[in-house]
């Protein structure tokens, strides 16, 4: 297999992936400033799992051990096409945000920014990120 037929086979793949999040979903820009930004992130409430982007294959180095157990699931990297690289992107869907309202506030009291993914708008600008959360649902 070359480069190019690989790359073209994640396209196509992303492409085929289904893209519209759950209703009620957001979308949640957090920093990622060292190990800290992963490390004191709150455990997600069983039986609840958030997916989380990277906005640089680099920032891996990050998170850590355990991270997985603690609810969160690394769909890998983002890039930096709708954000910046130090950031990562965690999907909430709804039953989370509306059952665990302490754990939403904290949450989103680290956001750089929230989007809703009812928007049309958001569903088209970060359509390949979706399709990386959702593509693990499936």
């Amino acid at each position: 297999m070359t480069p190019t037929t690989g790359a073209r086979r994640t396209v196509t793949l992303l492409m085929e992936a289904p893209t519209v999040p759950p209703e009620g979903a957001l979308l949640v820009r957090i920093p990622v400033l060292g190990a800290a930004s992963f490390a004191t992130l709150p455990a997600v409430p069983a039986p609840h799992r958030v997916t989380v982007s990277l906005g640089d294959p680099g920032l891996r180095r990050f998170v850590p051990a355990g991270f997985e157990a603690l609810g969160y699931r690394l769909v890998g990297s983002h890039g930096a096409l709708s954000s910046p690289s130090d950031e990562a992107l965690l999907l909430l869907r709804a039953p989370l945000l509306d059952g665990q309202p302490d754990w939403t506030r904290e949450v989103l009291g680290r956001a750089l920014r929230v989007f809703s993914c009812d928007l049309g708008p958001v569903q088209l600008l970060f359509r390949e990120h979706l399709a990386r959360h959702l593509l693990v649902e499936g």
